[in-house]
């Protein structure tokens, strides 16, 4: 996965140069749906109010004999090899980058020197960094770890990077006020959180990330403290080592029973994949963004807030977290869940 993120960012680096403004776009009919039935590799959508995207998936190829498709086939045919064809980014943009073109077509021959581009790391959470370092040396980027814990920290040791492999450092505005020439933000993951988006859009900053980062990771362990909930494992081991072997307790099981998604991106969906075999009543879900067919397509009853934490024997949560999804999960909610 890191080496994805990697490939990735070295395609975003070149397009982050280019004019944004001319691209071929599609609409999508589904932001939650990873796939794309447009003949192009490119699609625009509002994602958020007054934000853009261009979404980029590496499943299919550009505009044939174009530049932006020569550059989606030359970074396509190494991520198809690693995720099954299934690699998507998302870039956030600003008009402002269509000040600096680029000539894309070099990429793809091996000529474009970039000799003198700096990705710094913020903050080193890994053991290594082989991959990333290996994939910008091709294209000849300077690879600089950083121990980045604040803006402060980001806007003394990042201030030079054209790029930048984003962590948990808190990239805020102060931060990105005092990056004298980047031009994309890469998040490990698969939020935003902690960047200012509106600030680097202001300062023409391209802030991508990886959407399907961990997405079978999380989901395991969604499942994983379900069971442990229902079957109270963790409390009779804690039980068991302080020698209390006769355990007491209401143990629950899962079948028969009805499972509430709030939120159905990609992590939930894998979670309903996953929770197919337990003989649940129904899965029910309550996303706005996501169409009743397209759930019921996907094995899950489409409701609302209130009827899911009324109906639901188990809640998981699957949200980006942000002013619409904070607190969500409070006294008055809690209040309308099953006794």
């Amino acid at each position: 996965m890191k080496k994805l993120v990697s490939l990735l960012l070295a395609m975003v680096m070149v397009l982050s140069l280019t004019a944004c403004g001319g691209l071929t776009t599609n609409t999508p009919t589904d932001t939650g749906s990873s796939s794309n039935t447009g003949s192009t590799a490119v699609e625009k959508t509002d994602v958020e109010e007054s934000k853009d995207a261009i979404h980029f998936d590496l499943s299919t190829t550009g505009p044939q004999g174009s530049l932006l498709g020569n550059v989606c086939d030359y970074f396509a045919n190494q991520v198809k090899e690693q995720s099954n064809g299934q690699m998507i980014v998302d870039v956030y943009y600003s008009s402002a980058l269509g000040s600096e073109a680029q000539n894309l077509e070099a990429l793809t021959a091996g000529t474009l020197d970039m000799g003198s581009y700096l990705v710094c790391v913020t903050d080193v959470r890994h053991a290594a960094y082989d991959i990333e370092r290996e994939t910008l040396e091709k294209i000849g980027a300077e690879l600089r770890l950083c121990s980045c814990k604040t803006a402060a920290d980001i806007a003394e040791q990042c201030a030079d990077a054209d790029a930048i492999l984003l962590d948990l450092a808190p990239m805020t505005a102060e931060a990105i006020g005092k990056l004298r020439k980047c031009k994309v933000i890469n998040r490990y993951g698969v939020g935003y959180e902690n960047v200012d988006l509106e600030a680097a859009s202001r300062a023409g900053i391209c802030v991508t990330y990886v959407p399907d980062y961990c997405t079978e990771d999380v989901s395991d362990h969604a499942l994983a403290l379900l069971l442990s909930c229902l079957r109270q494992t963790a409390l009779r081991d804690r039980r068991i080592r302080e020698g209390d072997w006769n355990i007491q307790g209401t143990g629950f099981r899962l079948a028969g029973k009805t499972l509430g998604l709030i939120g159905a991106g990609r992590i939930a969906r894998a979670l309903r994949r996953k929770v197919s075999g337990f003989g649940l009543r129904e899965v029910v879900a309550c996303d706005p963004y996501v169409s009743a067919e397209k759930l019921d397509g996907l094995g899950m009853r489409k409701v609302e807030l209130d009827e899911l934490l009324a109906v639901s024997d188990f809640v998981s949560l699957h949200l980006h977290a942000n002013a619409e999804t904070n607190g969500i999960i409070n006294r008055s909610t809690l209040a309308k869940m099953k006794e």
